[in-house]
């Protein structure tokens, strides 16, 4: 008997179920721990809107530059494609649809 693993990208906030260019992963930081976030467009916008008058009052701590907002950047269909076709081939595991794991991405870009 065969068995196939579906992975479906979910909004955190609402349940509303996503598709793979659809919302965005959010990471933030409150009182020294880390967070991600998937949230919808409308969620993403809720969430920015709320954070922004404390952003833009507080101070940024730490050596690193922020990649913006602290927003996911997407990747094109075409890249997906691409990535999902690579791991196939170095015998890693991958979805069919839904996230890319990150030791996945960060293996790809080690190699690309």
């Amino acid at each position: 008997m065969g068995k196939r693993t579906i992975e479906l990208l979910v909004d955190d906030i609402d349940g509303t179920e996503l598709n793979e260019n659809d919302g965005k992963t959010i990471r933030f930081a409150w009182q020294g721990v880390e967070y991600s976030i998937d949230l919808s467009e409308k969620n993403a916008k809720k969430f920015e809107d709320a954070v922004e008058p404390y952003r833009t009052n507080a101070t940024r701590v730490g050596g690193r530059v922020s990649r913006g907002a602290g927003v996911a950047t997407r990747t094109d269909r075409s890249q997906l494609a691409a990535i999902r076709k690579w791991a196939r081939a170095k015998g890693m595991k991958v979805s069919e649809r839904g996230r890319i794991s990150q030791e996945v991405l960060d293996a790809y870009n080690d190699e690309n």
